[in-house]
């Protein structure tokens, strides 16, 4: 991988992996979040792992397909492991990006991923922020937890490191919302 002027090398391949189970309302937002990424000509697949037989990925996923390389998978064992590697048994990309289901993405996302891919060439696993996102007319108690307690950072995924782009950090601090393996 390179990173020219800026410019991050566009035959870099890259894949979006992330399970799913019986969260439709959730997984459409996330499709949405996806159509939106700005990529600028890297090459990606998105693959969206149904983990409930089919039963609502990939008509959500057909709804979008003009508008991102998306396709669905359906893996009936049960378990968000089994998914995934059904999920990885399919993906192309040299790099890897794992997300979850109720991400609503920044559409600089996948490019700042594979953008800190190329700045470190001898790493091979990546992270970055995660913070939550409670909707207009969520629980009064949801919006008013306190981030900085080490139980809902864990039990929310929030990973907000104090750490300057690039900067190296424990694979303890890297989360499956927001992580990708070369």
């Amino acid at each position: 991988m390179a990173l020219c002027n800026g410019v991050i090398d566009m035959s870099i391949d890259v894949s979006v992996l992330f399970a799913t189970y019986r969260r439709p309302d959730a997984l459409a937002l996330t499709l949405e979040s996806l159509a939106r990424l700005e990529t600028r000509g890297l090459r990606h697949e998105i693959i969206v792992i149904d983990n409930d037989d089919g039963s609502v990925a990939p008509d959500l996923v057909r709804s979008i397909r003009d508008r991102a390389p998306v396709r669905a998978l359906v893996e009936s064992t049960p378990g968000k492991n089994h998914a995934l590697i059904a999920g990885l048994r399919e993906a192309t990309g040299k790099l890897l990006v794992f997300t979850d289901d109720d991400v609503l993405a920044d559409p600089h996302w996948l490019n700042a991923l594979v953008s800190g891919a190329a700045r470190y060439p001898d790493a091979s696993f990546f992270g970055g922020r995660i913070l939550p996102h409670f909707p207009e007319g969520s629980e009064v108690w949801a919006r008013r937890l306190d981030f900085s307690y080490w139980f809902y950072r864990s039990a929310y995924a929030v990973a907000d490191w104090p750490y300057p782009d690039g900067g190296s950090i424990d694979a303890r601090e890297v989360w499956g919302p927001n992580m990708a393996v070369r």
